[in-house]
């Protein structure tokens, strides 16, 4: 729950405080490959730190909705993977639907 929240919030700071236009020049200049690949870093890190840590334990539906939210990260990251941003979406809704009717 505080990872919704924290995304809303970070979500609403951008909406208000980004540029509200962006000049075509802006975008060729800012679209070098090099630096939206890094973009990736930090998602894959915590991919990589929770399969670690789901191979130790029993998994639940819980994790899967992590994993969820995390592969959106990584699909968001990269404008190549924009495509698989709906299905990660999707993943991580059935999930979390399951996993809170079996908490019922």
């Amino acid at each position: 729950m505080t990872w919704f929240i924290a995304a809303f919030t970070i979500a609403t700071a951008i909406f208000i405080f980004g540029p509200k236009q962006v000049s075509e020049q802006q975008t060729h200049k800012n679209s070098e490959l090099p630096k939206q690949w890094s973009l990736l870093v930090l998602p894959i890190v915590v991919l990589g730190w929770f399969a670690v840590t789901q191979l130790n334990s029993q998994t639940s539906m819980f994790d899967i909705v992590a994993l969820g939210f995390v592969l959106s990260a990584c699909s968001i990251a990269l404008p190549v993977l924009r495509r698989f941003i709906l299905p990660c979406a999707g993943l991580t809704s059935v999930a979390l639907i399951i996993a809170i009717i079996g908490n019922l």
